[in-house]
């Protein structure tokens, strides 16, 4: 409905204003989070993800994939992004099987897994892509 006639003015109505304003009012979350972002990017993100999030553009994906994500069961999940969704985009990539791996991560519980103002697991986030890097890459992390 968001990118619908009228996807515009209802959402301003059901936000009561032209904003996303995040719950989160922690000082750290203030200092480094965005405060709020105009409706308008809501909109136009949502064009894009009806138009371009297709089984055609994933499959020219042949880079290696890592797909961590925010996962501990039905009710404790990712609620910014439908799980379902991304694991459906993951088996759609056309990447060989032995370069993309996907795993999720139950302790994050947030979207973003990788900022220690979202996230309560950075440390596994971190050693995930330790792993995929050294396994899959072949690139040590800590060379020079």
């Amino acid at each position: 409905m968001l990118d619908g006639h009228w996807g515009l003015e209802i959402a301003r109505l059901v936000k009561q204003g032209k904003y996303m304003v995040p719950e989160d009012v922690r000082p750290l979350y203030r200092r480094y989070w965005n405060q709020h972002y105009r409706l308008e990017g809501v909109v136009a993100l949502k064009a894009y993800l009806e138009t371009a999030m297709t089984p055609e553009n994933f499959n020219k994906v042949k880079q290696p994939v890592l797909m961590l994500y925010y996962y501990k069961d039905a009710v404790h999940q990712d609620s910014v992004v439908k799980v379902s969704a991304m694991l459906t985009m993951f088996d759609e990539l056309g990447t060989s099987r032995e370069l993309k791996r996907k795993m999720a991560m139950p302790n994050t519980g947030n979207h973003v897994i990788g900022s220690p103002i979202q996230s309560r697991d950075v440390r596994g986030v971190q050693n995930e892509i330790e792993k995929f890097m050294i396994e899959t890459l072949g690139i040590s992390p800590h060379a020079p």
